[in-house]
């Protein structure tokens, strides 16, 4: 057995080597005379797809509802002096304005004034006292001085005398200027009259006094007339709702709401959340627009 071995590897290296080209020439001549060889090898792909999270510690990742997977990190908070670290010098502020766009309206008031008849006097009465009349706006400001643009003042008399009174009635300011005149009311005995008087135009410095003094009382005839003891003439004079063209105003207090975009126009600063003075002041400077 290991001598047919033998000499079968000897036959076999001597095969071998017989076919063997020397040269180039010989190889090339021999690789002429074998046939066409085409060799085709096919290498399979599979598609796969790699999880990033699988790589990381679940405790270190989260999944959101469309399936991104984001990475956990420890809350931290960092605080910055921005007033300290950015600063602007010379700020435009814009100028805050705001207008009622209506004629302010005072609120309804009266006085009442009284002609005595004690003592009894035919003729004009005497001792009448002034009704003073200060004016307010509907949310509690005073009225210091104004322009009338609307309104009007309403009077009632009532004669409780058995004679007829002659009631004139003028109204002036605190400086004395007559505000308006009305025409003489003619009431007869024990009788109650009314009338009313347009103050459009009129203008009012401080307060204004309603003033009765020249009542006059006669018999119906023109002859004289005594009232009886007790008897008297009351007056009320009441002052609509007066609307002002133009007014002067104390301890101002009307409300409104209105947004005020104090940096709109400083083109260095794009948004601002909270502004806080630590000092300074300001001026408010009211202009009257009203019609």
């Amino acid at each position: 057995m290991t001598v047919k071995r033998t000499l079968f590897a000897l036959a076999l290296g001597v095969l071998v080597l017989g076919c063997e080209p020397e040269t180039i020439t010989e190889a090339r001549d021999q690789l002429n005379r074998g046939g066409e060889r085409i060799v085709r090898l096919s290498v399979a792909i599979k598609n796969d797809t790699i999880t990033i999270g699988k790589f990381l510690p679940e405790d270190d990742t989260v999944t959101t509802a469309s399936g991104l997977i984001g990475i956990k990190v420890d809350v931290d908070t960092v605080t910055v002096d921005v007033g300290d670290k950015l600063q602007f010098e010379d700020l435009n502020f814009d100028t805050f304005s705001f207008s009622y766009d209506q004629m302010l309206q005072t609120t309804e008031t009266s006085t009442s004034l009284t002609v005595p008849s004690s003592p009894a006097t035919s003729g004009p009465a005497m001792a009448v006292t002034l009704g003073t009349v200060r004016f307010t706006t509907d949310s509690g400001s005073a009225v210091t001085g104004a322009m009338i643009g609307s309104g009007f003042v309403h009077r009632l008399v009532n004669n409780n005398t058995s004679c007829t009174a002659t009631v004139p009635l003028t109204v002036t300011d605190s400086l004395g200027a007559t505000v308006g005149s009305f025409t003489d009311l003619v009431v007869g005995p024990m009788s109650t009259e009314e009338d009313s008087a347009d103050a459009a135009g009129a203008s009012l410095a401080g307060f204004v006094n309603a003033d009765i003094s020249g009542t006059n009382f006669t018999d119906g005839s023109g002859g004289a007339c005594v009232p009886g003891g007790g008897e008297s003439v009351g007056t009320v004079v009441t002052f609509r709702p007066l609307f002002l063209g133009s007014v002067m105003l104390e301890n101002v207090n009307e409300p409104f709401t209105d947004t005020y975009a104090a940096l709109a126009s400083e083109s260095r600063i794009q948004a601002v959340d909270t502004v806080i003075a630590e000092s300074g002041s300001f001026v408010v400077t009211v202009l009257n627009k009203l019609p």
